[in-house]
């Protein structure tokens, strides 16, 4: 164990009034069962999110048995204080609390600054992972291929089949580069579909150059990989959440002066506004586009459920329900995350928990970072929260702009231009995804990581072309995967560019 000051939470934000427990800044100020669509997007976009910030950042979390409830150890455990009277929550006997255990820190750093498990690069940590022993385990040592599990004739990642005889009866668990993968059936339908484009991309290259080892094909498969993932990011996320064609500004090269490190701000706080976009029901859909007979999923009832990946329709299902599902806007969280995620958390409190466990400083700190005035008073951010009655509802919980949380101004915040999430939130989210480009000297735009044909080629790479290559049944897709859709403004796979490999041919 460290030998840390782990005392260092940020329990109050001024000397101008104290702040509302997490659970009850999340279940007065976040928690609505009421969802308003994010214009033309679609959930997809909400899933790729999350399945990027898993590439970039995991906090190491200490032992939680170490915690029982209501136990306040300080650097071990931070309880979220429960109002007794909370219906969903609340006990009998006080206290009430919801159990929290904090973040691993980085030993001999003071003050105190959590771990990061993955690197801060888009590199698909979570696909080959950040440790060279798990590399090793996940990679086929007879090839250039990702290991991976056959079932109903279909790749996927590998599990025992053994503990998996049914839907009733599955215990398996997918192995892959982030141990979240099943924290969530869509997050493991994209971790399917990246698998899978490795071992296309490694096949075909193999085909292509019979003269390379099994080492150079594996690497030059992940590079690739890695290089999509970049431009999905950058040139079609990114886009979507900042409402700007070139949301980070141009490339300019590697600069070696650029610190890439995942800042607290992001990752525990900023960034966690993709959980406001999860909707509460998701469509699936056949190739056919017809529903399928298990039918739509209730978010809930898809975490940690990995048998829904394997026997309801698969990962083509799941996609294809969510491009058809209209994204959620994100000023708000939809019960089923604050009221009824994991049975016993409220996942909104758990971020503003998480938030002050790091240190976070308050909302108007990361204002004047961007350039935002100062507010002195709640009236002063009628422009960030226009409606009067959360302006006093955030007055009567946090008394003074100081004491805003982080996390609850980044999903309460209203949207500028066609940017989906706030001025604040924006500016955090630019600042380290540029950061991350251009602190990576293998950042694909580069000069000399690839050459001149070969970024021509990868420029053409689009997530729709990514989905035809690797489900089990994709035949149509909308060109921008991103885009909502109805079933009619769909593309045969035919019609959607792919890269030519022979660029890579010796």
């Amino acid at each position: 164990m460290c030998t840390v000051n782990y005392s260092i939470i940020r329990r109050s934000g001024s000397l101008k009034g104290g702040r509302p427990s997490a659970r009850e800044a999340s279940r007065f100020l976040l928690s609505s069962p009421v969802s308003v669509a994010a214009g033309r997007w679609n959930s997809l976009l909400m899933q790729f999110g999350q399945f990027i910030v898993h590439d970039i950042s995991k906090t190491s979390i200490l032992p939680t048995d170490q915690c029982p409830l209501c136990s306040d150890i300080p650097g071990k455990c931070f309880p979220i204080k429960v109002d007794p009277s909370d219906q969903r929550f609340g006990c009998q006997q006080p206290p009430c609390c919801l159990g929290f255990t904090r973040s691993a820190p980085v030993c001999g750093l003071q003050p105190r600054i959590r771990l990061n498990e993955n690197t801060a690069f888009i590199d698909g940590s979570q696909i080959y992972s950040s440790s060279s022993l798990d590399a090793a385990r996940l990679r086929d040592q007879q090839s250039a291929f990702l290991r991976q599990t056959f079932f109903n004739n279909k790749p996927f990642m590998p599990f025992d089949s053994n503990q998996c005889f049914g839907p009733g009866s599955c215990t398996a668990n997918f192995d892959t580069g982030d141990n979240r993968v099943s924290i969530f059936v869509g997050l493991a339908a994209l971790h399917t579909i990246f698998l899978r484009e490795h071992n296309r991309l490694a096949s075909d290259l193999r085909r292509l150059n019979p003269q390379w080892s099994d080492e150079r094909v594996f690497q030059e498969s992940r590079k690739i990989v890695g290089a999509q993932l970049q431009i999905v990011t950058s040139k079609f996320w990114l886009t979507k959440v900042l409402g700007s064609d070139e949301p980070l500004g141009p490339y300019k090269g590697y600069d070696p002066s650029v610190n890439p490190t995942i800042a607290d701000e992001f990752a525990n706080g900023a960034m966690r506004f993709g959980h406001g976009m999860v909707q509460e029901f998701f469509a699936r859909v056949d190739a056919g586009g017809q529903s399928i007979p298990e039918g739509q999923m209730r978010v809930d009832t898809g975490v940690l459920q990995p048998q829904k990946l394997l026997f309801e329709g698969g990962p083509d299902a799941i996609v294809r329900g969510m491009m058809m599902t209209a994204l959620k806007k994100p000023q708000r969280l939809t019960t089923a995350l604050t009221e009824n995620m994991f049975g016993t958390a409220d996942l909104g409190a758990v971020n503003i928990q998480r938030g002050r466990d790091a240190g976070v400083p308050g909302y108007n700190t990361w204002r004047e970072f961007c350039s935002l005035p100062r507010a002195n008073s709640f009236d002063d951010l009628a422009n960030e929260f226009p409606d009067p009655v959360l302006r006093n509802n955030l007055r009567q919980g946090y008394s003074h702009p100081d004491n805003v949380d982080l996390y609850v101004a980044a999903l309460l915040e209203e949207p500028r231009g066609n940017s989906l999430v706030g001025p604040t939130i924006a500016c955090l989210i630019r600042n380290q995804f540029k950061r991350i480009r251009d602190g990576d000297r293998f950042w694909y735009e580069n000069p000399g990581v690839f050459t001149e044909q070969q970024l021509a080629e990868l420029n053409k790479s689009t997530l729709a072309r990514i989905l035809c290559d690797n489900g089990d049944d994709f035949h149509l897709v909308v060109r921008d995967a991103f885009e909502v859709t109805d079933g009619q403004n769909l593309t045969p796979c035919q019609s959607i560019v792919s890269l030519d490999l022979r660029k890579w041919s010796d």
